[in-house]
């Protein structure tokens, strides 16, 4: 039992970490545009509605893991179509050099539009075992 509370740890903070770099990294993007975002509307309304989230993710949890675990596939589903959107708005990234602070902890690319989690596909890659469990769910309500 002991094992698989640290395996469960272990996913859970290797897919928070990856969400953070894919934060940091666009945030980063975001910077080297020259764009200057509104710290209330780009940073504490984000801050209340995660920290909501979290919450209601973790009572879902608790009460029905299924429930918390479709919630999360659902949002996964929604991140990743809008990750694609971005990098579709944004060809330029193709032909940019891939040059970030955290490349050697999120990896390196040939060029800012291959870095982001959207042009291959995936958005959370930590997310395989979870994924495989999501498997008994309904597919994502973000489809289309």
């Amino acid at each position: 039992m002991a094992r698989r509370i640290h395996g469960r740890v272990a996913e859970a903070r290797s897919q928070q970490d990856n969400e953070q770099w894919h934060l940091l990294i666009l945030e980063e993007l975001i910077a080297r545009g020259g764009r200057r975002e509104s710290r209330w509307r780009y940073y504490w309304i984000p801050q209340v509605i995660a920290f909501v989230y979290y919450q209601l993710s973790w009572l879902l949890y608790v009460l029905y893991p299924a429930w918390s675990y479709r919630l999360n596939a659902d949002f996964e589903d929604h991140a990743e179509h809008e990750y694609m959107t971005l990098v579709a708005e944004h060809p330029e990234w193709e032909e940019e050099p891939f040059t970030s602070a955290f490349t050697a902890d999120y990896g390196s690319f040939d060029s800012s539009g291959e870095s982001e989690p959207a042009t291959r596909g995936v958005v959370n890659a930590g997310a395989g075992p979870e994924l495989a469990r999501l498997t008994f769910l309904l597919p994502p309500c973000f489809e289309g």
